[in-house]
């Protein structure tokens, strides 16, 4: 058996209240307090523009599944990998505490699907699938009380910064790249697990190691104690809505191409051989997302997926790293 995508039985999900949910919640870019020990900041940035592209992932507010929920990522029999167990995967985090995760917007979508796959309820929760509003300084919410405790509750957060960089007051480059303060959260949040990307906008190699390694070089000096993922840039795929399944193989992206999708799996290599001379652990999110240009947002967004959808099988393969890491098992 190889590495590859097979159809599994589909995931239902409750799509109920999905508006008025969104509307009551997150239609707002005020103050809102966080339950402790997160409190005071901001859910800054809210994207009603962004949500609505979430929800075209959507056909009706109800129990429905698409054709991107069907299918999973296996391994072979070498190291073979389970599907998250839940109350598990709580206990995996909760050990160590906060978790946030920095980078691109794909990045965020992937903290909602850590999130989706950590929620015992979700039509209980605040967190509103399928459609979670696009923000830039997202504290998250106590989850996973009901296995560790209430006093051992921990976030999810996301903050957005493209390239990982140390700022230390908010920047904006035109459409492309997105640069919001985050290394003082590591302190204020109480982090101790941080997932990382850099994003999909393509810079050259070596801005794009130089910055890391500057980046790198802080956690290790300022935070050695934090277990720190690294996951690699997938591609978009062409005339992604054409596709209602896996591929069979990668599609030829030229590096010629206005995205630079090209290069990502050459850039990808390098980066890798550098968060492992950190220590960091590097999450190999490509091999399986090339292959995955179904489940996107919308004709015109072939980068994006949606949620949940394909980046639920990144969520799975972080949950089988957290089993094999000696001091959590």
């Amino acid at each position: 058996m190889t590495l590859c995508w097979v159809l599994t039985k589909p995931r239902p999900f409750d799509m109920a209240n999905l508006l008025s949910s969104f509307n009551v919640l997150f239609n707002t870019t005020e103050q809102q307090q966080m339950p402790a020990p997160i409190s005071g900041t901001n859910i800054t940035g809210t994207s009603v523009i962004g949500f609505h592209d979430y929800l075209r992932c959507m056909r009706k507010p109800k129990l429905q599944v698409r054709e991107g929920l069907k299918w999973a990522w296996r391994t072979n029999e070498t190291c073979p990998t389970q599907p998250v167990n839940r109350d598990e995967f709580c206990k995996f985090i909760g050990r160590r505490g906060n978790l946030m995760v920095v980078g691109d917007s794909i990045n965020h979508g992937l903290q909602w699907s850590i999130v989706n796959s950590l929620i015992k309820d979700p039509a209980a929760q605040v967190v509103v699938k399928d459609g979670y509003p696009v923000c830039n300084t997202c504290p998250g919410f106590r989850i996973c009380g009901d296995v560790l405790g209430k006093d051992q509750e921990f976030n999810v957060a996301f903050i957005r910064n493209d390239r990982l960089s140390a700022v230390d007051r908010s920047r904006h480059e035109g459409g492309n790249f997105f640069e919001w303060p985050w290394t003082d959260y590591i302190e204020k949040w109480k982090v101790k697990i941080l997932v990382l990307n850099r994003g999909a906008h393509y810079e050259a190699d070596d801005i794009v190691l130089n910055a890391l390694n500057s980046t790198f070089s802080f956690i290790k000096e300022r935070h050695p104690e934090l277990l720190v993922f690294f996951r690699d840039t997938p591609p978009g795929h062409l005339n992604c809505m054409k596709h209602n399944g896996p591929l069979e193989k990668r599609q030829n992206l030229s590096s010629a191409d206005v995205y630079n999708w090209g290069d990502f799996q050459r850039q990808n290599h390098l980066v890798k051989g550098l968060v492992e001379k950190f220590g960091f652990i590097f999450v190999d999110a490509y091999a399986m997302l090339s292959l995955r240009a179904d489940g996107h947002v919308h004709e015109n967004d072939c980068l994006h997926y949606c949620v949940p959808g394909p980046l639920d099988s990144v969520v799975e393969l972080l949950y089988n790293i957290f089993k094999i890491i000696p001091r959590f098992s």
